[in-house]
């Protein structure tokens, strides 16, 4: 993601149900990558910047971000889970 922020936001899309990202990929010419329900993008979004504000803020660390990861319902290698 950080490699190349602008192409990571530019293929960030909500879709309908999963056979719609199947087609947009077809006729767009891209690989399918991770999809996620919007449930669970709620779930990921609700947390990920808690305290951001707040003075002594600090990023997560690799292992609390996979730990965040498994908490909100993402599984697999996109994330760094196996």
């Amino acid at each position: 993601m950080w490699d190349d922020v602008v192409h990571t936001c530019d293929n960030q899309r909500l879709f309908c149900r999963v056979r719609c990202v199947d087609e947009w990929c077809e006729r767009e010419g891209v690989e399918k990558g991770y999809v996620m329900s919007l449930q669970t993008l709620w779930k990921l979004a609700g947390g990920w910047y808690a305290g951001r504000f707040e003075r002594g803020y600090r990023r997560r660390e690799p292992s609390e971000a996979r730990e965040y990861f498994r908490a909100v319902g993402l599984r697999g290698a996109f994330w760094g889970l196996e």
